[in-house]
């Protein structure tokens, strides 16, 4: 087995009317992690985002394996959910728009 650790900060910019554009962070919000192959989409893992915005996702994998390439996964993508809705992310990752 291999153990892979992915960390992240997920931010928006707010703008109130009539106001100035501010920073703001959202916590709870459910960030997936997902590995897209040839063939199909395969989870990885997920984590909820702190009230900075910062998430860390903690995913283990066979090894070898076909994603583990020179040490690396590439071609992966997230999902961000709020209240189990996506609010980033391709429902159907298999049609190919994250690369």
């Amino acid at each position: 087995m291999r153990s892979f650790t992915v960390k992240g900060k997920i931010d928006s910019m707010f703008t109130p009317q009539g106001g100035s554009p501010t920073l703001k962070y959202v916590a709870n919000l459910t960030v997936e992690l997902w590995y897209k192959g040839p063939m199909e989409a395969v989870y990885l893992g997920s984590g909820l985002t702190t009230d900075t915005g910062e998430f860390v996702i903690v995913f283990e994998c066979e090894s070898p394996s076909p994603m583990i390439v020179n040490g690396k996964i590439s071609n992966v993508f997230v999902k961000v959910k709020y209240n189990n809705k996506i609010i980033i992310g391709d429902i159907d990752p298999s049609v190919g728009s994250f690369d």
